[in-house]
């Protein structure tokens, strides 16, 4: 990959948002020309190869995940990157296709192969941690003691509109847990609290490996 430099702006640069003064990156390929960025350019931007197609897949993927706010934003992410990563392995298949023999199989050849192979095998890893995601029990990520906490809040509420002796007879643990035991059973991901949907995203992430292998 070709190096960075960055640089203070000595004029503005409308086209990437860099005004006089700005620190900026630029870059330069052999064949290509230079190229600039207000901020520090992605791998997707430091190659000419087909990888940049990969790279691009697992960076869209990454922006997907972070900005996830339900299940159905991780798995259509991941489906999209699984698309795109096996779009850039039947490239390179294509590629090697249409070599010599010789060259098929010759270093050259055994190097595009190993992407071809790596690519299809992230995929299907990517694909995998989908199921994982979507086999996590909802249930396991309801906040019970935080629940508790609201049900014992609107206890006690309503033993004041009640106007009862909360010294004489304080909210029971076992109150509590009788009206907690009458909430509907948590089952679906639009059912839980903010906290808890912050939770399980962060799991979900936790199962998805976005790492390319080259």
């Amino acid at each position: 990959m070709p190096k960075v430099y960055s640089q203070k702006a000595n004029k503005d640069y409308p086209s990437i948002g860099v005004k006089k003064g700005d620190i900026y990156y630029k870059w330069a390929f052999r064949f290509g020309g230079e190229h600039k960025s207000a901020k520090y350019p992605r791998p997707s931007q430091l190659t000419q190869s087909k990888m940049s197609g990969a790279y691009a897949a697992q960076e869209a993927l990454e922006d997907s995940l972070a900005a996830a706010t339900c299940i159905d934003d991780i798995t259509s992410a991941i489906s999209d990157a699984c698309d795109a990563i096996r779009d850039v392995a039947n490239e390179y298949e294509e590629s090697l296709s249409n070599m010599p023999e010789g060259l098929q199989q010759g270093p050259t050849g055994e190097e595009i192969q190993e992407k071809v192979d790596g690519l299809y095998e992230w995929a299907d890893q990517l694909e995998s941690s989908s199921g994982e995601v979507e086999a996590l029990d909802i249930a396991d990520y309801v906040d019970v003691d935080a629940r508790k906490a609201e049900v014992r809040a609107t206890v006690e509420e309503a033993a004041a509109i009640e106007h009862r002796d909360l010294e004489l007879s304080p909210i029971t643990d076992e109150e509590v847990d009788a009206n907690y035991e009458l909430l509907p059973s948590v089952d679906e991901f639009d059912g839980l609290s903010d906290d808890e949907r912050s939770a399980f995203l962060e799991a979900a992430r936790e199962l998805i490996d976005t790492s390319c292998p080259f």
